[in-house]
């Protein structure tokens, strides 16, 4: 494969498109996050997020204008037509595949405007505007996006929100500020960041957003930008870096943008009208980065006369009113280029050493991944199409088990608790996030011991009974009323004999995808994949190898699943979080995969409460043998089979799951 890339500098943005060309149409594959389009409005006539089976594998055309604001006389014209305002260039924006704008004003009619010597805002049919004419996604990672403050920008985030309009560079914390948008286009996935290099001195501690902090993405926080562009490389095969910098009508980059271009070895990059040389005995790259001015658009001039007003640098490259526009993706009428013996694609070579930047080779070694557990809940239900405004209330909380062990859990909600979750072996409490995001009841998921947050053993014995003895102490701590306790594959059976020792505290059971009857053959592709290595070099390693143990998972909930399952050390390598059990410490003599298994069957049989067991029906863990031996020790229990789902049924089916849960719940 060939990285391609192409740099567009401009007197206030900057693009920065990385490429992912292949032999063929990319995958049809929706990146982390899913792909946050909205319906198109009727006025486009096409829809970012949707292709047709002959549009796969073409090139992908973006369009990106620069700083639009609605001030003086434009705000009438908003208010009265909202739809027209935009006119003059609508055809070229609509005309692209993606178009990208930089909206420097706050949307909101509330707040005190900041202390700096220009402030702008709009109503929120500004949206409407930018929706009617063409454009996709806007930027508001500038010098203007916190005019008004925290109120304006809680009024920006709700008004997009309302109007279905995604914006990129701002949020309500961090996570989502440096959060890209996504879409799949001709077969491509396509993520759209942005940032400011451009803020009031006096403003950018309180104007960036932090963990827990609202603000704008900032492009000086460099760690956490190159963090945020590598996740999104990960899972897309073109990611668009729209920076806000330089200075006015100054057509040259400046120190500041040539070290944000640099890679992190300290060495500035080449990009622009001047490459490096080619090594001697090689061909110069036929690919060369561009550099190429742009007009800032003030969308229309004060008297309306229905042409667009630019601020133009002294000489043209483009006719008036023409957005810029960049292609991505492999033409295939031409021959891709041979890959660079060194160790890159041409694509690299023709940036020089500043598209390295962004390249996989560089972050593996210097960047911290940034984590943060809780802001990849908005993430998960855009993913899955669940509301997220507002947000839910969840907190971790950890109870001491004794032995100077405790068990932690996230708890949903403030109210009393509905339902307790047990995760499978090698997970976490997070793997029921999108059951609990579809549920939206309160709840307590548990790490097991020795799994996400709880405390290893120095036996390692994390056996169904020693689970259930701590998380017994945790349930009646936590949600001693639970209604419902489910529990999956080793939750399952650490449910099955928690509802033995202590009958008090399930009321009703759910067996996600496992029975007593689960044995090493059976269970052999999980044994596989918790087999393998003890570290990883790389986030990319350590997530392409859950990705091929895991064929029917999303990249996207898979990339999540790794963020919250492993931990980066602090040489940049990665491990797991969980902690084995060590052979010897319980399983028996015959090998078995699990001690007291027949002691389960047994307490299937003395279950005084309802039982549900929901198969995965491509899951090998459970098969009939297993359902005909649960019935005859227990007759009543119900048996659920979900199509499409392996064993891990809250990952691969977790909308289906919450129905059924919903269903036992409201019975």
């Amino acid at each position: 494969m060939v990285v391609a890339a192409t740099i567009v500098l401009a007197s206030a943005s900057v693009v920065l498109t990385v490429a992912l060309d292949g032999d063929g149409p990319a995958r049809d594959l929706q990146a982390s996050g899913g792909p946050a389009t909205r319906p198109a409005p009727p006025t486009t006539g096409r829809s970012p997020g949707t292709t047709g089976a002959r549009d796969q594998g073409r090139p992908v055309t973006f369009a990106f204008a620069g700083d639009v604001h609605f001030e003086g006389s434009l705000r009438a014209r908003l208010a009265s037509d909202p739809a027209s305002v935009l006119a003059p260039v609508a055809a070229d924006l609509r005309g692209a595949d993606l178009a990208v704008v930089n909206l420097e004003t706050a949307v909101t009619e509330r707040g005190e405007p900041a202390p700096k010597e220009f402030t702008f805002r709009a109503p929120a049919t500004a949206f409407v505007a930018l929706a009617s004419a063409g454009v996709d996604v806007a930027s508001m990672a500038n010098n203007h996006g916190l005019d008004y403050g925290p109120v304006g920008l809680e009024d920006s985030l709700a008004a997009a929100a309302q109007a279905g309009f995604p914006v990129v560079g701002i949020g309500r914390d961090a996570a989502q500020a440096y959060g890209p948008y996504r879409a799949v286009i001709a077969g491509r996935r396509v993520a759209v960041l942005a940032a400011t290099q451009v803020l009031d001195s006096h403003l950018i501690d309180a104007w960036t957003a932090a963990d827990g902090k609202p603000g704008l993405a900032s492009a000086k926080e460099v760690d956490r930008l190159v963090a945020a562009v590598a996740a999104a490389r990960a899972t897309s095969d073109t990611v668009v870096v729209f920076l806000h910098w330089g200075v006015e009508r100054q057509e040259c980059p400046t120190a500041d943008q040539q070290e944000l271009a640099a890679p992190r070895g300290g060495r500035r990059g080449r990009g622009g009208r001047r490459p490096r040389p080619p090594a001697p005995g090689r061909r110069a790259p036929r690919r060369r980065a561009r550099r190429v001015r742009t007009r800032q658009l003030r969308v229309l001039d004060a008297a309306g006369a229905g042409r667009a007003q630019w601020r133009p640098p002294r000489h043209r490259e483009r006719p008036r009113g023409a957005a810029l526009r960049v292609a991505a993706g492999r033409d295939p009428r031409r021959r891709a280029p041979p890959p660079d013996r060194r160790g890159g694609g041409r694509g690299d070579r023709a940036m020089g050493r500043a598209a390295r930047l962004h390249g996989t080779r560089a972050l593996r070694s210097t960047t911290r991944v940034h984590y943060d557990e809780f802001a990849l809940l908005r993430e998960n239900a855009e993913e899955f199409g669940l509301p997220h405004d507002p947000p839910p209330v969840v907190r971790r909380e950890h109870v001491d088990v004794g032995d100077g062990r405790t068990v932690s859990a996230l708890v949903w909600d403030t109210g009393s608790p509905r339902l307790v979750l047990l995760h499978g072996g090698a997970q976490n409490a997070h793997t029921w996030d999108t059951v609990a995001l579809a549920l939206r009841v309160p709840l307590v998921a548990i790490d097991l011991p020795g799994h996400g947050h709880s405390s290893h053993r120095d036996d390692h014995a994390y056996w169904p009974a020693e689970n259930a003895a701590a998380v017994e102490i945790a349930v009646r701590a936590l949600a001693p009323d639970a209604q419902l306790v489910v529990g999956m594959s080793l939750g399952g059976l650490t449910a099955l004999a928690l509802a033995d020792r202590a009958p008090d505290l399930v009321r009703e059971l759910v067996l996600v995808d496992v029975t007593p009857g689960v044995d090493r053959e059976k269970a052999s592709a999980i044994a596989q994949f918790v087999d393998g290595p003890e570290h990883f070099d790389s986030f990319e390693e350590i997530l392409e190898r859950t990705v091929r143990f895991n064929p029917t998972r999303s990249v996207a909930s898979l990339r999540r699943g790794v963020l919250h399952n492993a931990l980066q050390l602090p040489d940049g390598r990665w491990r797991w979080r969980y902690d084995l059990p060590r052979r010897g410490s319980g399983e028996g003599d015959d090998g078995r995969i699990l001690p007291g298994l027949d002691a389960l069957w047994d307490a299937i049989g003395r279950l005084a409460v309802p039982l549900t067991l929901v198969r995965g029906a491509l899951s090998p863990v459970v098969d009939d043998a297993d359902v005909a031996e649960l019935r005859r020790r227990n007759p009543a229990a119900r048996v659920e089979v979900v199509d499409g789902a392996g064993h891990s049924i809250q990952g691969d089916r977790p909308l289906e799951l919450a129905a059924l849960l919903r269903a036992r719940l409201d019975g």
